[in-house]
């Protein structure tokens, strides 16, 4: 899953032409976990995939599915529900 948030959030901030800092404004998130994220460095919590997901409009699907030229495209796509205020979402392998 780090390998497709940080694809995903890559993509899209260079695809709509945004700074870390103009992400970083839009989520709340900082620059540095932003830039984490898209290093592959950082695993974002539910918190952060919410901002993320709300500020990008990338469903969780889209956010957290690995991108199909990925070493792990042949894996199970995860599918997550997340609710908007945050409860405890569930994660479900399929293929």
């Amino acid at each position: 899953m780090v390998v497709a948030m940080k694809h995903a959030l890559h993509t899209y901030r260079k695809s709509n032409k945004l700074t870390l800092a103009d992400l970083s404004a839009a989520t709340g998130l900082s620059k540095s976990t932003l830039c984490e994220i898209e290093k592959g460095r950082h695993f974002a919590g539910r918190r952060a995939i919410i901002a993320i997901c709300a500020a990008t409009g990338l469903s969780p699907n889209e956010f957290l599915a690995a991108p199909v030229n990925s070493p792990t495209s042949g894996a199970a796509s995860p599918s997550v529900a997340i609710s908007p205020d945050g409860a405890e979402g569930a994660f479900s392998e399929s293929r």
